[in-house]
This record gives structure tokens, sequence and C-alpha cells, in this order.
């Protein structure tokens, strides 16, 4: 959902986009008029590296600030990917188990820096 506030998720403020609540208000419109527009503009693929970085950057800030145990981020990451596979299986998404192969390889990856 990118951040945004709940209400721009729900359409209530004309194109359904709003800036991130941390801009101040004389920059809101403009940043939020740029942000749709490159949100609009970029490749799928841009957008879902984007999200990837932001989670991966997460986990791995929570893991160094003690909040989440290295096993509880391997739990996270196989729920994931195990709810990927299954979503692959019941609709033939070839994405989704793309997707659960990503994520099995940040495990991985995952495993190997922190041992």
């Amino acid at each position: 959902m990118l951040g945004l506030a709940p209400e721009a998720v729900s359409g209530q403020h004309g194109n359904g986009i709003r800036p991130p609540a941390w801009l101040g208000d004389a920059d809101m419109m403009e940043a939020g008029l740029s942000l749709e527009s490159k949100i609009l503009r970029a490749r799928s693929k841009a957008v879902a590296l984007a999200a990837l970085y932001i989670c991966e950057s997460l986990l791995l800030e929570l893991e160094s600030q003690e909040i989440l145990q290295r096993k509880d981020i391997e739990g996270l990451l196989k729920d994931a990917a195990k709810t990927l596979r299954a979503a692959a299986g019941e609709n033939d998404q070839s994405d989704h188990a793309t997707a659960a192969e990503i994520i099995d390889m940040i495990r991985a990856q995952h495993e190997l820096v922190s041992n």
C-alpha cells in the first residue's frame, strides 16, 4: 500500500493516492502528484523492487535492533513463500511461484549472513 494514508486507498481524495503523512502541508500536493505520476509511469518491476528492498531493509533493521530474532524472520519468510506457493497451485499463477522462489532466496541469503 506504499505507506499511504488509509483514506488514500479508499479513494476519498479523488485519484486515490496521497503523499506520505511525513511530508509537510506545503509539499503535500506537489509531492503527491509527483509520487503518483512516478508510480503510474514506472514499470511493475521497478515498483516491485522498491517494495522488496524496503521490506528487506525493515527486516534487517528489526533484527539488528533486536525487535525480531533471526528465527522469527526466517519463519515469516517461510510462511510468505508457502502462501505464495499455495496461491500459485490454486490459480496456476507463475508470478506467485516466482515470488516464492525469490523469498526463498532472500531467506537463504539471510541464513548465510546470520551464521
